[in-house]
C-alpha cells in the first residue's frame, strides 16, 4: 500500500514550513502527488455608528485583497520548500481553513498539518484547527511533532482500543508502519476488557500487522493513575517513538468537538508525530 496522493495545508509560519518538508519527504517515498492547499475569508467588520454598507464592502473588499497576496506568496513558500515532491499541486480557497481541508481532501490519502500552536505567528491565513479536520475529513490526519522536520524511521506506538476508529488508523498507517523500526502495539487497561482479553486483542493485531510485513510486538500497561493519555505518552518517550498511531474520539455538542481524553491530549503539541484516524 501506499499514499497516492498527500495534502498539506499552507500558510506562512514555522510550523507550516516544517509540515510542507515532511509532506514532500513522504510524497518522494511514495511517488506521490503532493497538493498544497491555501485558505482564507475576509472577517465582516463590526459595524459602528456612521459606517455606511458601502464602507463596510471597502473593508471586506481591502482584507480579500490582502488574503490573495498572502495566497500568492504562500504559493510560493510550498513550491520552494516541496521540491524533493514528484509532482505538485496548488489550490487556494476563499473559506475557512478547517472547511477547506475537510471538503478537499477527498483527492488525497492523508492529510499533513500542523498542530494548533500556542503563541501562532499572526498572519490573515489562519490556521486549521486539527480536531475539526480529523472529524468532518474522513481521511487519516498526521500532526508533526513539535520541532519536527522530517519523519525519522524510529520505533512507533500504535495506542490500541478496540474499536472501529483503531481499527481504521491501523490501515490508514500500514504505509508509515511499514517503513518504521518497529512497532509496538499498546493496550492500555482501562478496565473496560480486562487485561487477559485485552492481551488477546493485541495479539491478534500483532499478527495481522506480521501480514503486512511490519514487525510488531505488544506491549500490555495497566491504566496508570494519572491516565490512559499519560501512559501512552510516557511509554512513547521510553522507547523513543517518532510517531503514535491512534483512533480519534470524540462526538459533537452544541456545536463543538467534544474529545476523548487520549485524542485531546495528542491533538496538542509535543514531541512525537501522531497519526490519528476517525
Amino acid at each position: 500500500m501506499r499514499y497516492r496522493s498527500i495534502l498539506v495545508h499552507v500558510a506562512r509560519t514555522k510550523a507550516h514550513d516544517a509540515a510542507i518538508g515532511i509532506a514532500a519527504e513522504l510524497a518522494a517515498e511514495h511517488g506521490a502527488l503532493l497538493i498544497g492547499l491555501s485558505a482564507g475569508f475576509p472577517a465582516v467588520p463590526p459595524v459602528a455608528d456612521g459606517m455606511s454598507a458601502m464602507v463596510v464592502a471597502e473593508v471586506i473588499e481591502d482584507e480579500r485583497t490582502q488574503i490573495l497576496d498572502a495566497q500568492r506568496d504562500a504559493e510560493q513558500r510550498f513550491r520552494s520548500l516541496a521540491t524533493a515532491a514528484p509532482r505538485l499541486e496548488w489550490r487556494a480557497v476563499e473559506t475557512g481553513a478547517a472547511a477547506a481541508l475537510s471538503t478537499e481532501s477527498r483527492a488525497a490519502d492523508l492529510i499533513v498539518l500542523p498542530r494548533l500552536q500556542q503563541d501562532p505567528e499572526p498572519d490573515v491565513l489562519l490556521p486549521a484547527d486539527p480536531g475539526d479536520v480529523l472529524m468532518d475529513s474522513g481521511r487519516p490526519l498526521l500532526l508533526p511533532g513539535s520541532d519536527m522536520t522530517t519523519l525519522p524511521r524510529g520505533p512507533v506506538i500504535l495506542a490500541w482500543k478496540d474499536a472501529q476508529a483503531t481499527r481504521r488508523a491501523l490501515a490508514d498507517s500500514l504505509p508509515l508502519l511499514r517503513r518504521a523500526e518497529h512497532v509496538v502495539v499498546l493496550g492500555v487497561d482501562d478496565a473496560e476488557e480486562g487485561p487477559e482479553r485485552l492481551k488477546t486483542v493485541l495479539g491478534d493485531v500483532v499478527a495481522q500487522l506480521a501480514r503486512h510485513e511490519v514487525k510488531a510486538a505488544a506491549r500490555f500497561s495497566a491504566l496508570a493513575p494519572a491516565g490512559a493519555a499519560e501512559e501512552i505518552l510516557s511509554i512513547a518517550t521510553e522507547v523513543g517513538a517518532s510517531l503514535i498511531v491512534a483512533g480519534g474520539f470524540g462526538h459533537s455538542r452544541v456545536h463543538e468537538w467534544v474529545f476523548g481524553g487520549v485524542t485531546r491530549t495528542l491533538l496538542k503539541p509535543h514531541g512525537a508525530a501522531c497519526l490519528l484516524s476517525h
